[in-house]
């Protein structure tokens, strides 16, 4: 780990403290580094003297969010810590009116949303089967049979059929790879709308 890494482990490591402080920890950190430069020091041994970055970041969220824990005392702090605000009473009571006012669009949203997700399940399964038929048909020659059981005449040669099985079927892998993609879209999306009202 160089001096570079260092300085990222801790920056993000607190990306949620107000941009003051963050700002303080890492130009101290940097200046640690400035100093045992010009006492000739590698990078390496300035790592090994302040000690593991994951550490340092780990005390410093505990005595950053304990702080808040003891009835909001900040003795022996040289930063300005605003606490988070909690939401009023009020808040909350008019944001529990509006969600069952609102509860009718929410569910026939929610319907719609599930009835989407369970017919795209339904049609990559469809066009999977689909292909897989078309596949062993041509693979296996069972076309005839399929001619003389179902009375149905398919008239595609056999390399054709192999062909469009293969291709039926990634098109439902697809299919379902962009489904997995948009589900994780939604999920993302909603776990930053509660975020919203923490």
């Amino acid at each position: 780990m160089n001096k570079t890494e260092f300085i990222n482990v801790i920056s993000n490591g607190l990306c949620d403290f107000p941009e003051k402080i963050r700002k303080e920890i890492i130009a101290d950190y940097e200046e640690h580094f400035s100093y045992g430069t010009a006492e000739s020091k590698t990078e390496a041994e300035i790592i090994n003297e302040l000690g593991d970055p994951y550490k340092i970041v780990k005390s410093y969220r505990e005595n950053y969010f304990s702080r808040f824990n003891k009835d909001n005392s900040n003795i022996n702090n040289n930063y300005d810590i605003v606490p988070h605000k909690k939401r009023s009473p009020a808040f909350w009571i008019i944001l529990i009116i509006i969600l069952v006012m609102a509860s009718p669009v929410i569910i026939g949203i929610s319907a719609g949303i599930f009835a989407l997700v369970v017919g795209i399940l339904v049609a990559c399964v469809s066009i999977f089967v689909c292909g897989l038929g078309f596949f062993l048909a041509g693979a296996f020659g069972i076309t005839g049979i399929i001619n003389n059981v179902m009375n149905i005449d398919i008239n595609i040669p056999v390399s054709s059929q192999i062909l469009l099985g293969i291709g039926t079927i990634c098109l439902s892998i697809l299919i379902a790879i962009l489904f997995f993609f948009i589900i994780k879209l939604i999920i993302f999306l909603i776990k930053q709308l509660i975020n919203c009202f923490k």
